[in-house]
């Protein structure tokens, strides 16, 4: 009787994953982010995408997720870059827009992180996978403003995507088939050409491919192409130096996603202020409609009566006034708008929680209950114009401090300042000063800026309009742009 070796291996079915250890690990992950980031917005994300904002884009609507949660997982813009986000160049790579993008970048990524592999191991090539994609994102961060045309959609436009990895693997097997003279390596030259080539027309075709994102990552695999011999000698000589690249990968990766998760927070805390803000201005614009409502309803009460003038040029001393009684309707008009008024008022200033502004609220609400129940004397008139001043103070002073805190929150998101970075900050700045930002955006501060005298974000004068954000047309530029 036949029996079945010792030394055969058990589950055979996995055994591509032993072969390729580096190249099937860095799909699962991506696989695995994607699947975290469609759960996430599907299953209870705040705020929900509107499913009709994906209407109109066919195949490219499958699994489609939104650059709002792009962002929170880890995409970049240069904004962020060049205000020190950088480790969102490495993050950037894991996340997917939609399922074509994933699918067709692990379908690359298989195909060529396995030759590359057979070349360097899975410690090197985890190494020189990282490093493409963050090099590749940081020369595409760079050069979209540069390059492209420098405005406020320029730089806040996301991208994302493992693509900037399989553009630098295909310029480093370019670079190495034609730095090897031999057929195979013309070959290899050839087809990785014909690859660049043909996704180059497709992106100038198809507005969410980022070209600068592709071609960064080319350029930084075309780099480390002319390095391979000595990436060869590591692999070969120096299996300690290895496995430093591929920690160093590791610790990367790791500082990246803590990074994202710390900056995340920030950005939550600063939406909270933005908000807070928000809700205190809408306060104070309701203020001059209810002292309206309130004076009147003092006049009313103490007048009875309404007196009217006939007009005419030709009047006999004291025989033409009318004294007539104000009717009923006027009264109670007025008094169920008060109400209508003071319990709109009530329910915002609960909602804003800031505990000085809800303490001074209590006396007007108080007196805003009585003067519905009867007309308010000319001293109770005076007293409750007093303490509306008291409010509105007290709205001004809380503005203030929120102002103060998002400034400080703002602040902590502008981690470094870089020389380099500085440069380009200064030949985009005359640049974008001629750009007029349409409503909606936030005012920029720059670093370092005054807030105690630029003080253009503070409460205006006049009754404040609420603009909403426009939505952003796609930039032309797979990584997918949002």
């Amino acid at each position: 009787m036949n029996e079945r070796p010792k030394n055969v291996s058990k589950g055979r079915r996995f055994e591509f994953w032993h072969e390729y250890p580096g190249t099937y690990t860095l799909a699962a992950l991506w696989v695995v982010v994607y699947v975290a980031m469609v759960t996430c917005q599907y299953a209870g994300w705040k705020p929900k995408p509107d499913p009709r904002s994906f209407a109109g884009m066919g195949p490219m609507g499958i699994g489609v997720v939104s650059g709002e949660t792009g962002q929170i997982f880890g995409s970049w813009n240069s904004a962020q870059i060049l205000s020190g986000q950088i480790w969102r160049a490495v993050t950037a790579t894991f996340i997917h827009f939609n399922l074509i993008h994933i699918v067709l970048n692990v379908f690359g990524l298989i195909q060529l992180g396995r030759l590359i592999e057979e070349w360097y191991g899975p410690r090197l090539l985890f190494g020189v996978l990282i490093f493409v994609g963050f090099a590749g994102n940081m020369i595409a961060a760079l050069a979209r403003p540069v390059v492209g045309t420098p405005n406020i959609y320029t730089l806040t436009t996301s991208s994302g995507g493992g693509s900037t990895i399989v553009f630098g693997l295909i310029g480093l097997v370019a670079v190495v088939g034609k730095r090897s003279r031999s057929r195979m390596g013309r070959y290899l030259y050839n087809q990785m050409i014909m690859l660049l080539a043909v996704n180059f027309f497709i992106g100038l075709t198809i507005p969410q491919m980022d070209n600068y994102a592709h071609a960064g990552g080319a350029i930084a695999g075309a780099i480390l192409g002319r390095l391979h011999h000595a990436i060869l000698g590591w692999h070969d000589n120096r299996p300690r130096w290895c496995a430093l690249v591929a920690i160093a990968a590791l610790a990367a990766v790791g500082g990246g996603a803590y990074g994202q998760y710390w900056v995340s927070k920030v950005e939550q805390d600063l939406i909270a202020a933005d908000r807070h803000k928000v809700q205190l201005i809408d306060i104070g614009s309701e203020i001059p409609d209810f002292r309206d409502r309130y004076v009147k309803r003092t006049v009313l009460g103490l007048q009875g009566a309404q007196i009217i003038r006939p007009r005419g040029r030709f009047r006999l001393p004291g025989s033409n006034d009318l004294l007539l009684p104000i009717p009923d309707e006027i009264i109670d008009n007025n008094r169920m708008a008060l109400l209508a008024d003071t319990n709109r008022m009530t329910a915002k200033v609960y909602a804003a929680n800031d505990p000085q502004v809800t303490e001074t609220w209590k006396g007007i609400l108080a007196e805003a209950r009585l003067a519905y129940s009867r007309p308010p004397s000319r001293d109770e008139l005076g007293a409750f114009l007093e303490r509306l001043g008291a409010f509105e103070q007290s709205l001004k002073t809380a503005i203030e401090v929120t102002e103060q805190r998002f400034e400080a929150t703002a602040s902590r998101l502008i981690l470094w300042r870089m020389p380099w970075f500085n440069i380009v900050w200064t030949e985009l700045g005359p640049k974008l000063k001629s750009q007029v930002a349409p409503a909606g955006f936030p005012r920029v501060v720059p670093p370092g800026g005054n807030p105690a005298i630029d003080r253009s974000a503070r409460l205006p004068a006049a009754k404040p309009r609420m603009v909403p954000r426009p939505e952003v047309p796609p930039s032309k530029g797979g990584d997918e742009v949002f």
